[in-house]
């Protein structure tokens, strides 16, 4: 088993039905992988970091990102989103070094936006697929960027915003992750929009099943 903890960080703003039942889907895929999340509510989600309720802004999910690898002592760390479902291959995947940001393919973007089309297609690039990279590499990257965190609040909303895994900054690479992953969008997304293969688009994912079944059983 690679020696790893999974970092699940939100702003608890997802429906709370829906969050709860991604948290659970977490803790079957997860398997014996030990758990800390990092939340804006109390969790009762394997060991609970509140940070308060501090905005949904991509900041705070790096910070509270940031303070769950600080309190992680695994050799690695893996993401957890509040709208993401995983294989379990996504968390049994060892890198073969620490400093190698890997994310997990393929990535599946599900349409639950209210008065848009549910569908599902794969996404274009996986920035935000799931992730597996040595600890210490990740606290590093992400201390470095809030050095200049005076710099960056007053460039947020601008293209020059930083991002944690810029290419230019880290090394990134890609491995097959079973079945891999499965993003909703939601209308309590902090992001609606993502890159998707518009040829990509579906209604059946592979090893997931019809994006009905998963809108009923996830979405209500």
């Amino acid at each position: 088993m690679v020696d790893a903890t999974v970092i699940y960080y939100t702003s608890n703003r997802e429906n709370p039905p829906f969050e709860d039942k991604i948290c659970q889907a977490l803790l079957k895929s997860k398997g014996d992988l030990p758990l800390i999340s990092v939340s804006q509510k109390p969790m009762s989600l394997g060991t609970n970091i509140c940070v308060g309720d501090v905005g949904a802004e991509q900041q705070h999910a790096y910070r509270q990102l940031l303070i769950g690898a600080e309190a992680a002592t695994t050799r690695f760390v893996c993401t957890a989103e509040s709208d993401f479902l995983y294989a379990p291959e996504c968390f049994e995947f060892c890198p073969d070094d620490t400093e190698t940001f890997c994310l997990a393919r393929p990535c599946w973007v599900l349409h639950a936006l209210h008065g848009r089309q549910r569908v599902a297609c794969r996404k274009h690039d996986f920035t935000d697929a799931p992730l597996i990279v040595g600890r210490t590499t990740l606290i590093k990257r992400l201390r470095e960027m809030f050095a200049g965190l005076e710099y960056w609040s007053s460039a947020w909303d601008t293209k020059d915003a930083p991002y944690f895994m810029d290419r230019e900054c880290v090394q990134v690479s890609m491995f097959d992750a079973g079945i891999g992953s499965v993003t909703f969008k939601t209308d309590e997304n902090m992001h609606r929009s993502s890159v998707w293969i518009k040829s990509s688009k579906t209604k059946h994912i592979p090893g997931w099943g019809s994006v009905s079944d998963l809108l009923e059983k996830y979405c209500g």
